[in-house]
């Protein structure tokens, strides 16, 4: 390796020949027992010293075949400068020798399928002993056997690469793999992302659909985001498959920049810890970013921005998960609205944010019921507003609103209460009665069955006053009142309201007292 001063293990061989070149010659041979340990590697010849052997890291590995229920274990120690170069002269010599008892155990390649694993590491900066287990889904359409080793390829490399900085020290002591492994594909992908009555404050219900492996129908899982109260409604929704996995965590190469990083082994070892599954999705609320210009074939741009803090949750779902989507959060505002009349036509409208076109969706319920349906469908205009009619008004009624949302925007809800005005009809038993005597004032309310009460009011030339106050009984009430003004008096009726209808007053009625 012509690295100079080292410890690598020293051992005797066979030589099977001598590969001729006037450049760079070397021995065809084959190890035998390690005897002692190399202490130097020159371009003059290489020197050791028999007897004891240099520091070792052991790597295990246990394979099992989830099928059969066969397993194999593999035992194997590794040089410890190896182990902890970063410098990628060795190659995943470590990783490597994790993945001997899974190619025993199957001895074929390539076998396509997934394995669950469990990879603990060993770790020591000279004063503290750390302890890193990760356990994880790995799938592979190409040869599982040889995917099985994938933690342990990127958690060991995370490690060594604290030692290009040269102020920190890491040494690895041992690693350990162990793997059930399927012929089971366990992958999926993500492909839409839904939240069903938009995001709000509190708690919302986001809906992922993805696709997995060998099986036709779309799949979904609902994940709960909680949004703190006060956070801009305005923003993008992201999901990952496979968020947080080592590979996405963790990216070290030989020639990268580890040498300016200043993490310790703790710090390394805590990000270890903290990494995701590859089984899980991610889900990401950016507030106030917004979907930009197209850029060519990339799709709209995300515009950032930094104000606000992000709001993220996770689900684990057993399969390797990969493939993003990303929507823009709409918030749907709708108008408030005065009473209306009874059988009177009620206008909805409002407000899309975020949303340039697609469709409204209105639903009615009536106070008192327990179901709902659709009176009306429209579209959202350009400037994102929308208005539409619903039918006839007969009772308050709470209307949920549903903006279905497009390929690149959420959906969103919100709803309203508008309240109906009960027709109030009044009438008198006669038009002239003498003074002294009686006249029956009657009051008549639809929808039929209004229930509540109402007052019975005269006018005293200045203002109204009541004369009694009577409960509905069929939608209906009568009151027998003693004139004793005479001339024209006028009499009317005042709904008071209930929760199926709110208050109306009917016309006024005039009648003659001799």
């Amino acid at each position: 390796m012509h690295e100079g001063d080292t410890s690598l293990c020293l051992a005797n061989a066979w030589i099977d020949g001598v590969w001729a070149n006037t450049m760079f010659p070397y021995k065809i041979g084959r190890p035998g027992m390690a005897r002692g340990t190399v202490l130097q590697d020159r371009g003059a010849g290489v020197a050791g010293l028999t007897g004891a052997l240099p520091e070792e890291t052991t790597v295990t590995a246990r394979a099992t075949r989830v099928d059969t229920g066969g397993s194999e274990n593999a035992t194997s120690w590794i040089a410890r400068r190896v182990v902890d170069a970063s410098d990628g002269r060795y190659g995943p010599v470590t990783a490597a020798a994790t993945s001997i008892a899974a190619a025993r155990l199957f001895d074929q390649t390539p076998v396509k399928g997934s394995a669950l694993t469990t990879t603990t590491i060993i770790v020591t900066d000279g004063t503290q002993t750390h302890e890193v287990v990760r356990r994880s889904v790995i799938d592979s359409g190409v040869d599982v056997v040889s995917a099985v080793n994938e933690d342990v390829l990127q958690m060991t490399s995370a490690l060594s690469a604290v030692n290009d900085s040269g102020f920190a020290r890491s040494s690895i002591l041992s690693v350990d793999l162990e793997s059930a492994i399927s012929k089971e594909r366990r992958a999926g992908k993500v492909v839409d992302v839904h939240a069903p009555a938009g995001i709000v404050w509190g708690d919302n219900t986001v809906r992922v659909s993805y696709l997995r492996h060998g099986v036709a129908a779309t799949q979904t899982v609902d994940v709960t985001l909680t949004v703190p109260y006060g956070t801009p409604l305005e923003g993008e929704l992201r999901v990952t498959g496979g968020a947080g996995s080592p590979q996405t965590e963790f990216d070290f190469e030989p020639d990268s920049d580890g040498e300016w990083s200043r993490d310790t082994v703790a710090d390394v070892v805590a990000n270890l810890r903290e990494a995701l599954p590859s089984d899980r999705i991610g889900i990401e609320f950016r507030p106030g970013t917004s979907l930009g210009e197209n850029d060519g074939d990339f799709g709209p741009l995300p515009q950032p921005s930094p104000a606000a803090a992000e709001v993220t949750a996770s689900v684990d779902t057993g399969l390797v998960m990969s493939g993003t989507a990303t929507k823009a959060v709409t918030q749907l505002v709708v108008t408030r609205r005065a009473p209306v009349r009874y059988r009177s036509r009620a206008r909805i409208s409002g407000n899309v944010a975020g949303a340039e076109d697609g469709v409204i969706e209105i639903y009615r319920r009536y106070a008192g019921e327990t179901t709902e349906s659709k009176v009306a469908t429209t579209r959202v205009s350009s400037d994102g507003t929308f208005s539409a009619y619903a039918p006839l008004m007969k009772k308050n009624a709470r209307f949920r609103v549903v903006y279905l949302g497009t390929d690149s925007r959420l959906a969103s809800t919100a709803s309203l209460w508008i309240k109906t005005r009960a027709a109030v009809s009044a009438r008198t038993s006669s038009k002239s009665v003498v003074r002294g005597k009686y006249v029956t004032l009657s009051a008549t309310l639809a929808p039929a069955g209004t229930t509540g009460r109402v007052v019975f009011e005269r006018h005293n030339g200045r203002r109204w006053v009541k004369l009694s106050t009577r409960t509905l009984r069929a939608g209906a009430a009568n009151y027998r009142y003693k004139t004793a003004v005479r001339g024209v008096n006028k009499v009317r009726v005042r709904y008071l309201g209930s929760t199926i209808n709110t208050t109306q007053t009917s016309s006024t009625k005039k009648f003659t007292v001799r």
